[in-house]
């Protein structure tokens, strides 16, 4: 994707201070090249715990990790000619939303509560993990968007 570890850092913080500061969004966590998750990190009034997260990850989303990138490696040449990378994606159940940001090497997931609109949650961590950085080379908090 030409993004370099200090940016990754930087735009997995911004995506954990929405989870600090958003009720909607649930929580946030990588899973790494290994396919281990890393980095958790749980809103403080979610209703959920790391045991909840760890289903999640191992009966979900690993596997459909697993199946798509089985799919992009049989298809890779047709994929990168027509599409190019997979930014990102989001699957919807009835209690969550999971977005999945890809990354070079990772997957930054995050989990949201389903019933708020698209705009007011996917949007804004979007945007918000996207946008240039224009803070002069501060790591500073990102401010609140909300």
């Amino acid at each position: 994707m030409g993004y370099d570890d200090n940016d990754y850092y930087a735009r997995y913080d911004k995506v954990k201070h929405l989870v600090e500061v958003n009720d909607n969004i649930l929580a946030v966590f990588v899973i790494n090249f290994s396919n281990q998750m890393d980095g958790l990190h749980i809103a403080k009034d979610a209703g959920i715990d790391k045991s909840t997260i760890d289903h999640i990850c191992s009966k979900v989303l690993l596997s459909e990790i697993e199946s798509k990138k089985k799919y992009l490696e049989k298809n890779l040449y047709e994929m990168k000619n027509i599409l190019d990378s997979l930014l990102w994606e989001i699957s919807e159940y009835r209690k969550f939303r999971i977005l999945r940001i890809y990354e070079k090497e990772n997957v930054i997931v995050v989990l949201i509560n389903s019933q708020t609109k698209l705009e007011h949650t996917i949007d804004n961590i979007l945007g918000y993990y996207f946008e240039s950085d224009d803070d002069d080379g501060d790591n500073e908090t990102p401010k609140s968007l909300f």
